[in-house]
C-alpha cells in the first residue's frame, strides 16, 4: 500500500478529513496485520503504508512510523539529525531494531514521539497509539478517545490505574463503574431500562486503595495516590464488534 500520491489507509475510500490523525508506516516498521488490528481499535487514526525509503511524504501526514537499526551508528545519527533539524516534519515514532537504552534515550531526546523495540508487541503499540491519539493533531484539539486501549486486553487480563488527583480518579471510577455493569439503575418508580452490553470488566476490589503508611514514609508524594483495578471478562470490548 503506497501513500505517495495520496494517502491510502485501511478506511477505504473515506476522506482524510474524517480522521483526527493520519499515520504513515515505512517499510519494516509494522506489518500489515498489525496496522489493520490497530485501525480497528483506533478509528480516529487513518493508517497507510509508505514505500521503502520514503522521501516525498504526503502533506497531510501527522505521524510517521520509521524503522531504524540500533547496530548501525550512521542510522541512529541520521534519525537524530532528522528530528532535530526538521521539527516541521511529521512527528516520528521509531521502531528500533537491536534496541538498547543509549540509542532509545538519544532518539527520545532528539524529539521522537516514541521509540518501540522491534519486534513491536501489540500492547506496546496500542499504548503508543493511545498517547498519540490523546494528543490529537497539533493545533486542532482532537478529542481524546476513551477506552480504546483496553480493548487489546484478553479475558483474564488486568487493568490497574493509579491516579493522583480527584478529577483523574473520577474519570477512572466512571469508566470502571460503567464497564463493570455497576451504573445505578435510576428511580425505582421509572420503567425498567433496557439492558446494555454485558460487562467487559469485573472489579478486583471495591473502591480505591491508597498507599500504606510505610509507602508514604518512603515516598511522601504517594500520599494522594489512588489505585483502582479490574480484570477483563470474556465479553466483547465495548464499542467494538463482537
Amino acid at each position: 500500500m503506497d501513500l505517495r500520491g495520496g494517502l491510502k489507509g485501511f478506511a477505504g475510500s473515506e476522506s482524510a478529513q474524517t480522521h483526527a490523525l493520519t499515520l504513515g508506516i515505512a517499510a519494516g516498521a509494522l506489518t500489515e496485520a498489525q496496522a489493520a488490528s490497530m485501525a480497528a481499535l483506533f478509528p480516529a487514526i487513518r493508517f497507510g503504508f509508505l514505500g521503502e525509503n520514503p522521501r516525498d511524504l504526503p502533506a497531510d501526514l501527522d505521524i510517521l512510523f520509521m524503522p531504524v537499526d540500533g547496530s548501525a551508528p550512521e542510522q541512529i545519527e541520521a534519525a537524530v539529525r532528522q528530528c532535530k533539524l526538521n521539527p516541521a516534519a511529521p512527528k516520528t515514532v521509531f521502531v528500533l531494531h537491536h534496541a538498547d537504552l543509549s540509542n532509545t534515550r538519544a532518539l527520545l531526546q532528539s524529539g521522537a514521539v516514541d521509540v518501540l523495540p522491534a519486534p513491536v508487541a501489540e500492547t506496546a503499540l496500542a499504548l503508543c497509539l493511545e498517547r498519540i491519539a490523546a494528543r490529537g493533531r497539533p493545533g486542532r484539539g482532537a478529542p481524546r478517545p476513551v477506552g480504546q486501549l483496553v480493548a487489546v486486553l484478553k479475558a483474564g487480563g488486568r487493568l490497574a490505574v493509579v491516579s493522583f488527583h480527584s478529577l483523574e480518579d473520577r474519570i477512572v471510577k466512571t469508566f470502571l463503574t460503567a464497564r463493570c455493569g455497576r451504573t445505578p439503575g435510576g428511580s425505582r418508580h421509572a420503567p425498567p431500562a433496557h439492558g446494555g452490553p454485558p460487562p467487559s470488566f469485573a472489579l478486583l476490589f471495591n473502591g480505591a486503595h491508597g498507599p500504606s503508611e510505610a509507602e508514604i514514609a518512603a515516598n511522601p508524594r504517594s500520599r494522594s495516590a489512588k489505585l483502582r483495578a479490574a480484570v477483563r471478562t470474556a465479553a466483547p470490548a465495548w464499542g467494538l464488534a463482537a
